[in-house]
């Protein structure tokens, strides 16, 4: 073990990307980056619809946010019902998108994207281990739409 990788204590985080995203080599960099930040990852990897996400993170007690990744763009289309899917579930946790999920970034997509339960927006890892820090200690919610 190197000696600079924190063993995982800060939690679990729930990892994959959107439904449409065949890229799994960001997935796999968040992956490692996430582990040697102290993250436990339950990496979905690469195709899964809203709902996985839900379902996987209520499978786990000591979760700290789900960790969307999607670069081909369709964010707004393939997030469609996870609002919804929280809702239903109930689960109150942060939902961090990131990559290159959008061509070009408009306050109304920001919206859509909020609206469909998407709390924090990360564009590079260092927004992501500093907005999953950040949060400790915070009550998680999401945005129904």
């Amino acid at each position: 073990m190197n000696s600079h990788v924190v063993p995982n204590t800060k939690g679990i985080v729930v990892l994959g990307s959107t439904s449409s995203d065949p890229h799994v080599v960001p997935l796999f960099l968040a992956k490692l980056m996430l582990e040697e930040n102290g993250y436990q990852v339950v990496n979905l990897r690469c195709f899964n619809a809203p709902e996985t996400f839900v379902t996987t993170a209520q499978d786990h007690e000591d979760i700290r946010a789900i960790v969307i990744s999607n670069n081909n763009g369709a964010a707004c289309e393939d997030l469609e019902g996870l609002s919804t899917a929280l809702g239903r579930s109930k689960t109150r946790i942060p939902v961090i998108l990131g990559g290159r999920a959008w061509l070009e970034f408009t306050p109304e997509i920001e919206r859509t994207l909020h609206d469909h339960g998407i709390t924090h927006i990360c564009k590079d890892f260092d927004a992501l281990l500093h907005t999953l820090e950040t949060m400790k200690g915070t009550v998680p919610c999401h945005t129904l739409a």
